[in-house]
């Protein structure tokens, strides 16, 4: 019997205990009361009443057996669920660093595959790279049990599956496999109790599509189709920044070449290109960084490096006119200020070169804005909750350990409560995830208001909260920003002009007491608020007084 098939036992155990009833009911009849025969106990078929009264009575029992089984495996159901979303939770993290350390966009699109099926639960994950008329490029699959080769031939040869021809009217689109198409495809024909999940790797162009096998229960739900959309999200963003880096990396080994091929074409390419002196004044420009700077070129060549860059660089001129000469070439950012006083983030690619028989420094200088945000929302995705803005489990984990360590060195407490509201499935059930989720960003902003800006508030997921407090003297001054937290959630809340009232419950551990590493603390921290919990909520404990 499988991990959740034991609820089937309850019906089994019910159906026992009816025929239990019915032998126990004939045995006294005809032990105690001497009424017939056995036989005649045993099926009392003369005795209507009695018959009627023992089959009502054994039906109960069954039925009895019947809805305790039904809720057992419907509570079992929604286990197999959280488990589920967690898991891909935790996946969602891979992937992102993932993300962040690789370049490559063949190893990066192999791995996802394997992290989607290996740690998310899918039954088979491929996806597919398209060119700019949507030609099948390239193939990555993981979990496709020998149907890889076939799949890829029916691609190439410029078969669309039914998942993928619907991706084209729409952003995304899941099935649970019980339409004809998706019966009779080469991926599902051997398969039974699964659906497809599609969503297109889409930015400013679709890159290609990415389709997974889940087993149906999962298929509808919108939590999983979010999450799942999120990830193709993250990876479009990750290819199209790779395209950039490479796009970048092909232009400047193209211009570098020679320093006379690159004046030839010195107007025709779309970076900044300055050639000056070694004091830093300008002795000639480009068209393009006149256009970026928003200067004539007459203007731009009375000025100086030093006056293009923006303070925090204009200051480092010298020093970086000096590891170029050195060096005789250098690679570096920063910051360029138009006339109108705009910052623009630039990649500087300097080199010495003979400019009219003197030595001068060439300079490209590429506009790195679109990079920077990209560089920016990932790093978001990896260490901030997309919700609410507070920090995530992750970066949590770093900010306690830098915290532990800090307080070991200077002998200070340090304090991790955990927090989680009381009663939000109500919020959720009666007013909607939309305004939950509405709920949830304004009981971060609450909990923040509460708590010193050397705090850490951090979300864990759902409900769930966690504060780091440093620097402390004793425990009464954690006490006092617990009783604030609580106080300041006791008033009102207006979600959509109704006014919801919240409460919070929470448990804390303080370092050292409690213990001396951040897992010790918080699992310390979660006894203490499951006990205040458990007695009553809307309040705190400590671990040590419990």
């Amino acid at each position: 019997m499988s991990k959740y098939g034991w609820y089937n036992k309850i019906l089994l155990i019910s159906i026992g205990g009816a025929l239990f009833y019915w032998l126990a009911e004939s045995l006294a009849s005809y032990f105690l009361f001497d009424n017939g025969s056995l036989t005649e106990n045993l099926w009392p078929i003369g005795d209507i009443h009695e018959f009627y009264m023992r089959a009502i009575v054994a039906i109960v029992i069954v039925i009895i057996g019947l809805v305790i089984r039904n809720r057992a495996k419907e509570s079992l159901t929604d286990a197999q669920r959280i488990e589920h979303l967690n898991r891909i939770l935790s996946a969602i993290g891979d992937v992102n660093q993932l993300i962040l350390r690789e370049h490559n966009p063949h190893q990066l699109l192999e791995q996802v595959c394997h992290i989607m099926v290996r740690d998310r639960g899918y039954l088979n994950c491929w996806i597919v790279l398209v060119d700019s008329k949507g030609k099948v490029e390239k193939l990555y699959s993981s979990g496709l049990e020998g149907e890889e080769e076939n799949l890829g031939r029916h691609l190439k040869q410029g078969g669309y599956l039914n998942c993928l021809n619907n991706l084209k009217q729409d952003e995304f689109w899941s099935t649970d496999n019980t339409g004809h198409d998706c019966q009779d495809c080469i991926l599902c024909r051997n398969y039974n109790n699964r659906g497809a999940l599609s969503a297109p790797l889409k930015r400013k162009k679709t890159y290609g599509y990415m389709v997974v096998s889940i087993s149906q229960e999962f298929v509808n739900d919108a939590e999983e189709k979010a999450l799942f959309a999120e990830v193709a999200a993250d990876i479009a963003l990750a290819l199209e920044n790779i395209e950039l880096e490479a796009l970048e990396r092909n232009t400047e080994k193209r211009l570098m070449q020679t320093a006379q091929k690159f004046l030839d074409l010195f107007n025709l390419i779309d970076d900044a290109i300055f050639i000056h002196d070694l004091e830093g004044h300008f002795l000639e420009v480009n068209d393009q960084a006149c256009r970026r700077l928003g200067y004539s070129k007459e203007e731009l060549l009375k000025l100086s490096v030093a006056d293009i860059d923006s303070p925090e660089f204009s200051a480092k001129v010298t020093g970086r006119v000096e590891k170029i000469m050195e060096e005789g070439q250098a690679f570096m950012e920063s910051a360029h200020i138009t006339k109108k006083g705009d910052i623009i983030p630039v990649e500087l690619n300097s080199q010495v070169i003979n400019y009219q028989g003197r030595k001068a420094i060439l300079t490209v200088a590429r506009d790195i804005t679109e990079r920077k945000k990209n560089q920016e929302q990932i790093n978001r995705l990896v260490y901030y909750d997309p919700l609410t803005g507070l920090p995530n489990r992750r970066m949590f984990g770093d900010r306690i350990e830098m915290a532990l360590a800090n307080a070991q060195r200077n002998k200070n407490q340090v304090a991790v409560a955990m927090l989680d509201l009381d009663d939000f499935k109500d919020i959720n059930d009666t007013l909607g995830h939309t305004a939950g989720d509405e709920f949830l960003i304004k009981v971060a902003k609450r909990i923040e208001s509460a708590v010193r800006k050397s705090d850490t508030v951090a979300r864990l997921g759902g409900d769930e909260f966690i504060c780091l407090f440093t620097n402390l003297v004793n425990r009464d001054n954690v006490a006092r920003v617990a009783d604030k937290i609580i106080r300041v959630l006791d008033q009102p809340i207006n979600i959509d002009s109704r006014m919801v009232s919240a409460s919070i419950s929470m448990g804390i551990a303080l370092y050292p007491e409690d213990g001396n590493t951040a897992e010790e603390l918080i699992k310390k921290a979660d006894i203490a608020l499951y006990r205040v919990k458990n007695s009553g909520k809307k309040d705190f404990a400590f671990y040590m007084s419990s």
